[in-house]
């Protein structure tokens, strides 16, 4: 499936608290594996926050069934210290997209979109998407990698 080959990965992540607002960026790092038979890849990355260093970690399960593709991740910013897990809502040969749902304060919960693509070796975006109960999704993170 994706075409990213693992290594050491650099670029730029932008994040918004509102779309319609300019995003706040920084640089980002990230170390991409591949396991389990080439059926996973893992992406640590690192990246900063008002000068403070923040991380997460994203497993993006790979599989020709399009049934199967599911991710996991968590992240030091974004979320509390459990895992978020993601069923697949689409696949193809460049790109896998996920969707899981987090508890609000006070309602129903919202939810957390995400797409990782690559089509090529030298290039990987990770895009999430904030989802308010009833609403259409919102532009939250985009991760811009280069192979290195």
């Amino acid at each position: 499936m994706l075409a990213a080959t693992p290594g050491l990965w650099a670029g730029s992540k932008q994040l918004w608290f509102d779309p319609s607002a300019p995003s706040h960026d920084s640089e980002a790092r990230a170390v991409v594996n591949a396991g389990a038979a080439g059926q996973y890849l893992t992406i640590a990355y690192e990246w900063e926050h008002d000068g403070k260093p923040q991380d997460g970690v994203l497993t993006v399960r790979l599989r020709t069934d399009e049934t199967a593709v599911a991710m996991t991740w968590v992240d030091s910013f974004h979320q509390s210290r459990d895992w978020l897990l993601l069923v697949p809502t689409a696949t193809g040969p460049d790109a896998v997209a996920a969707l899981g749902h987090y508890p609000a304060p006070t309602g129903p919960d919202w939810g957390w979109s995400i797409e990782v693509a690559s089509t090529d070796e030298d290039t990987l975006v990770i895009t999430m998407h904030n989802i308010e109960p009833g609403g259409a999704p919102a532009l939250a993170v985009r991760i811009g990698l280069t192979k290195q």
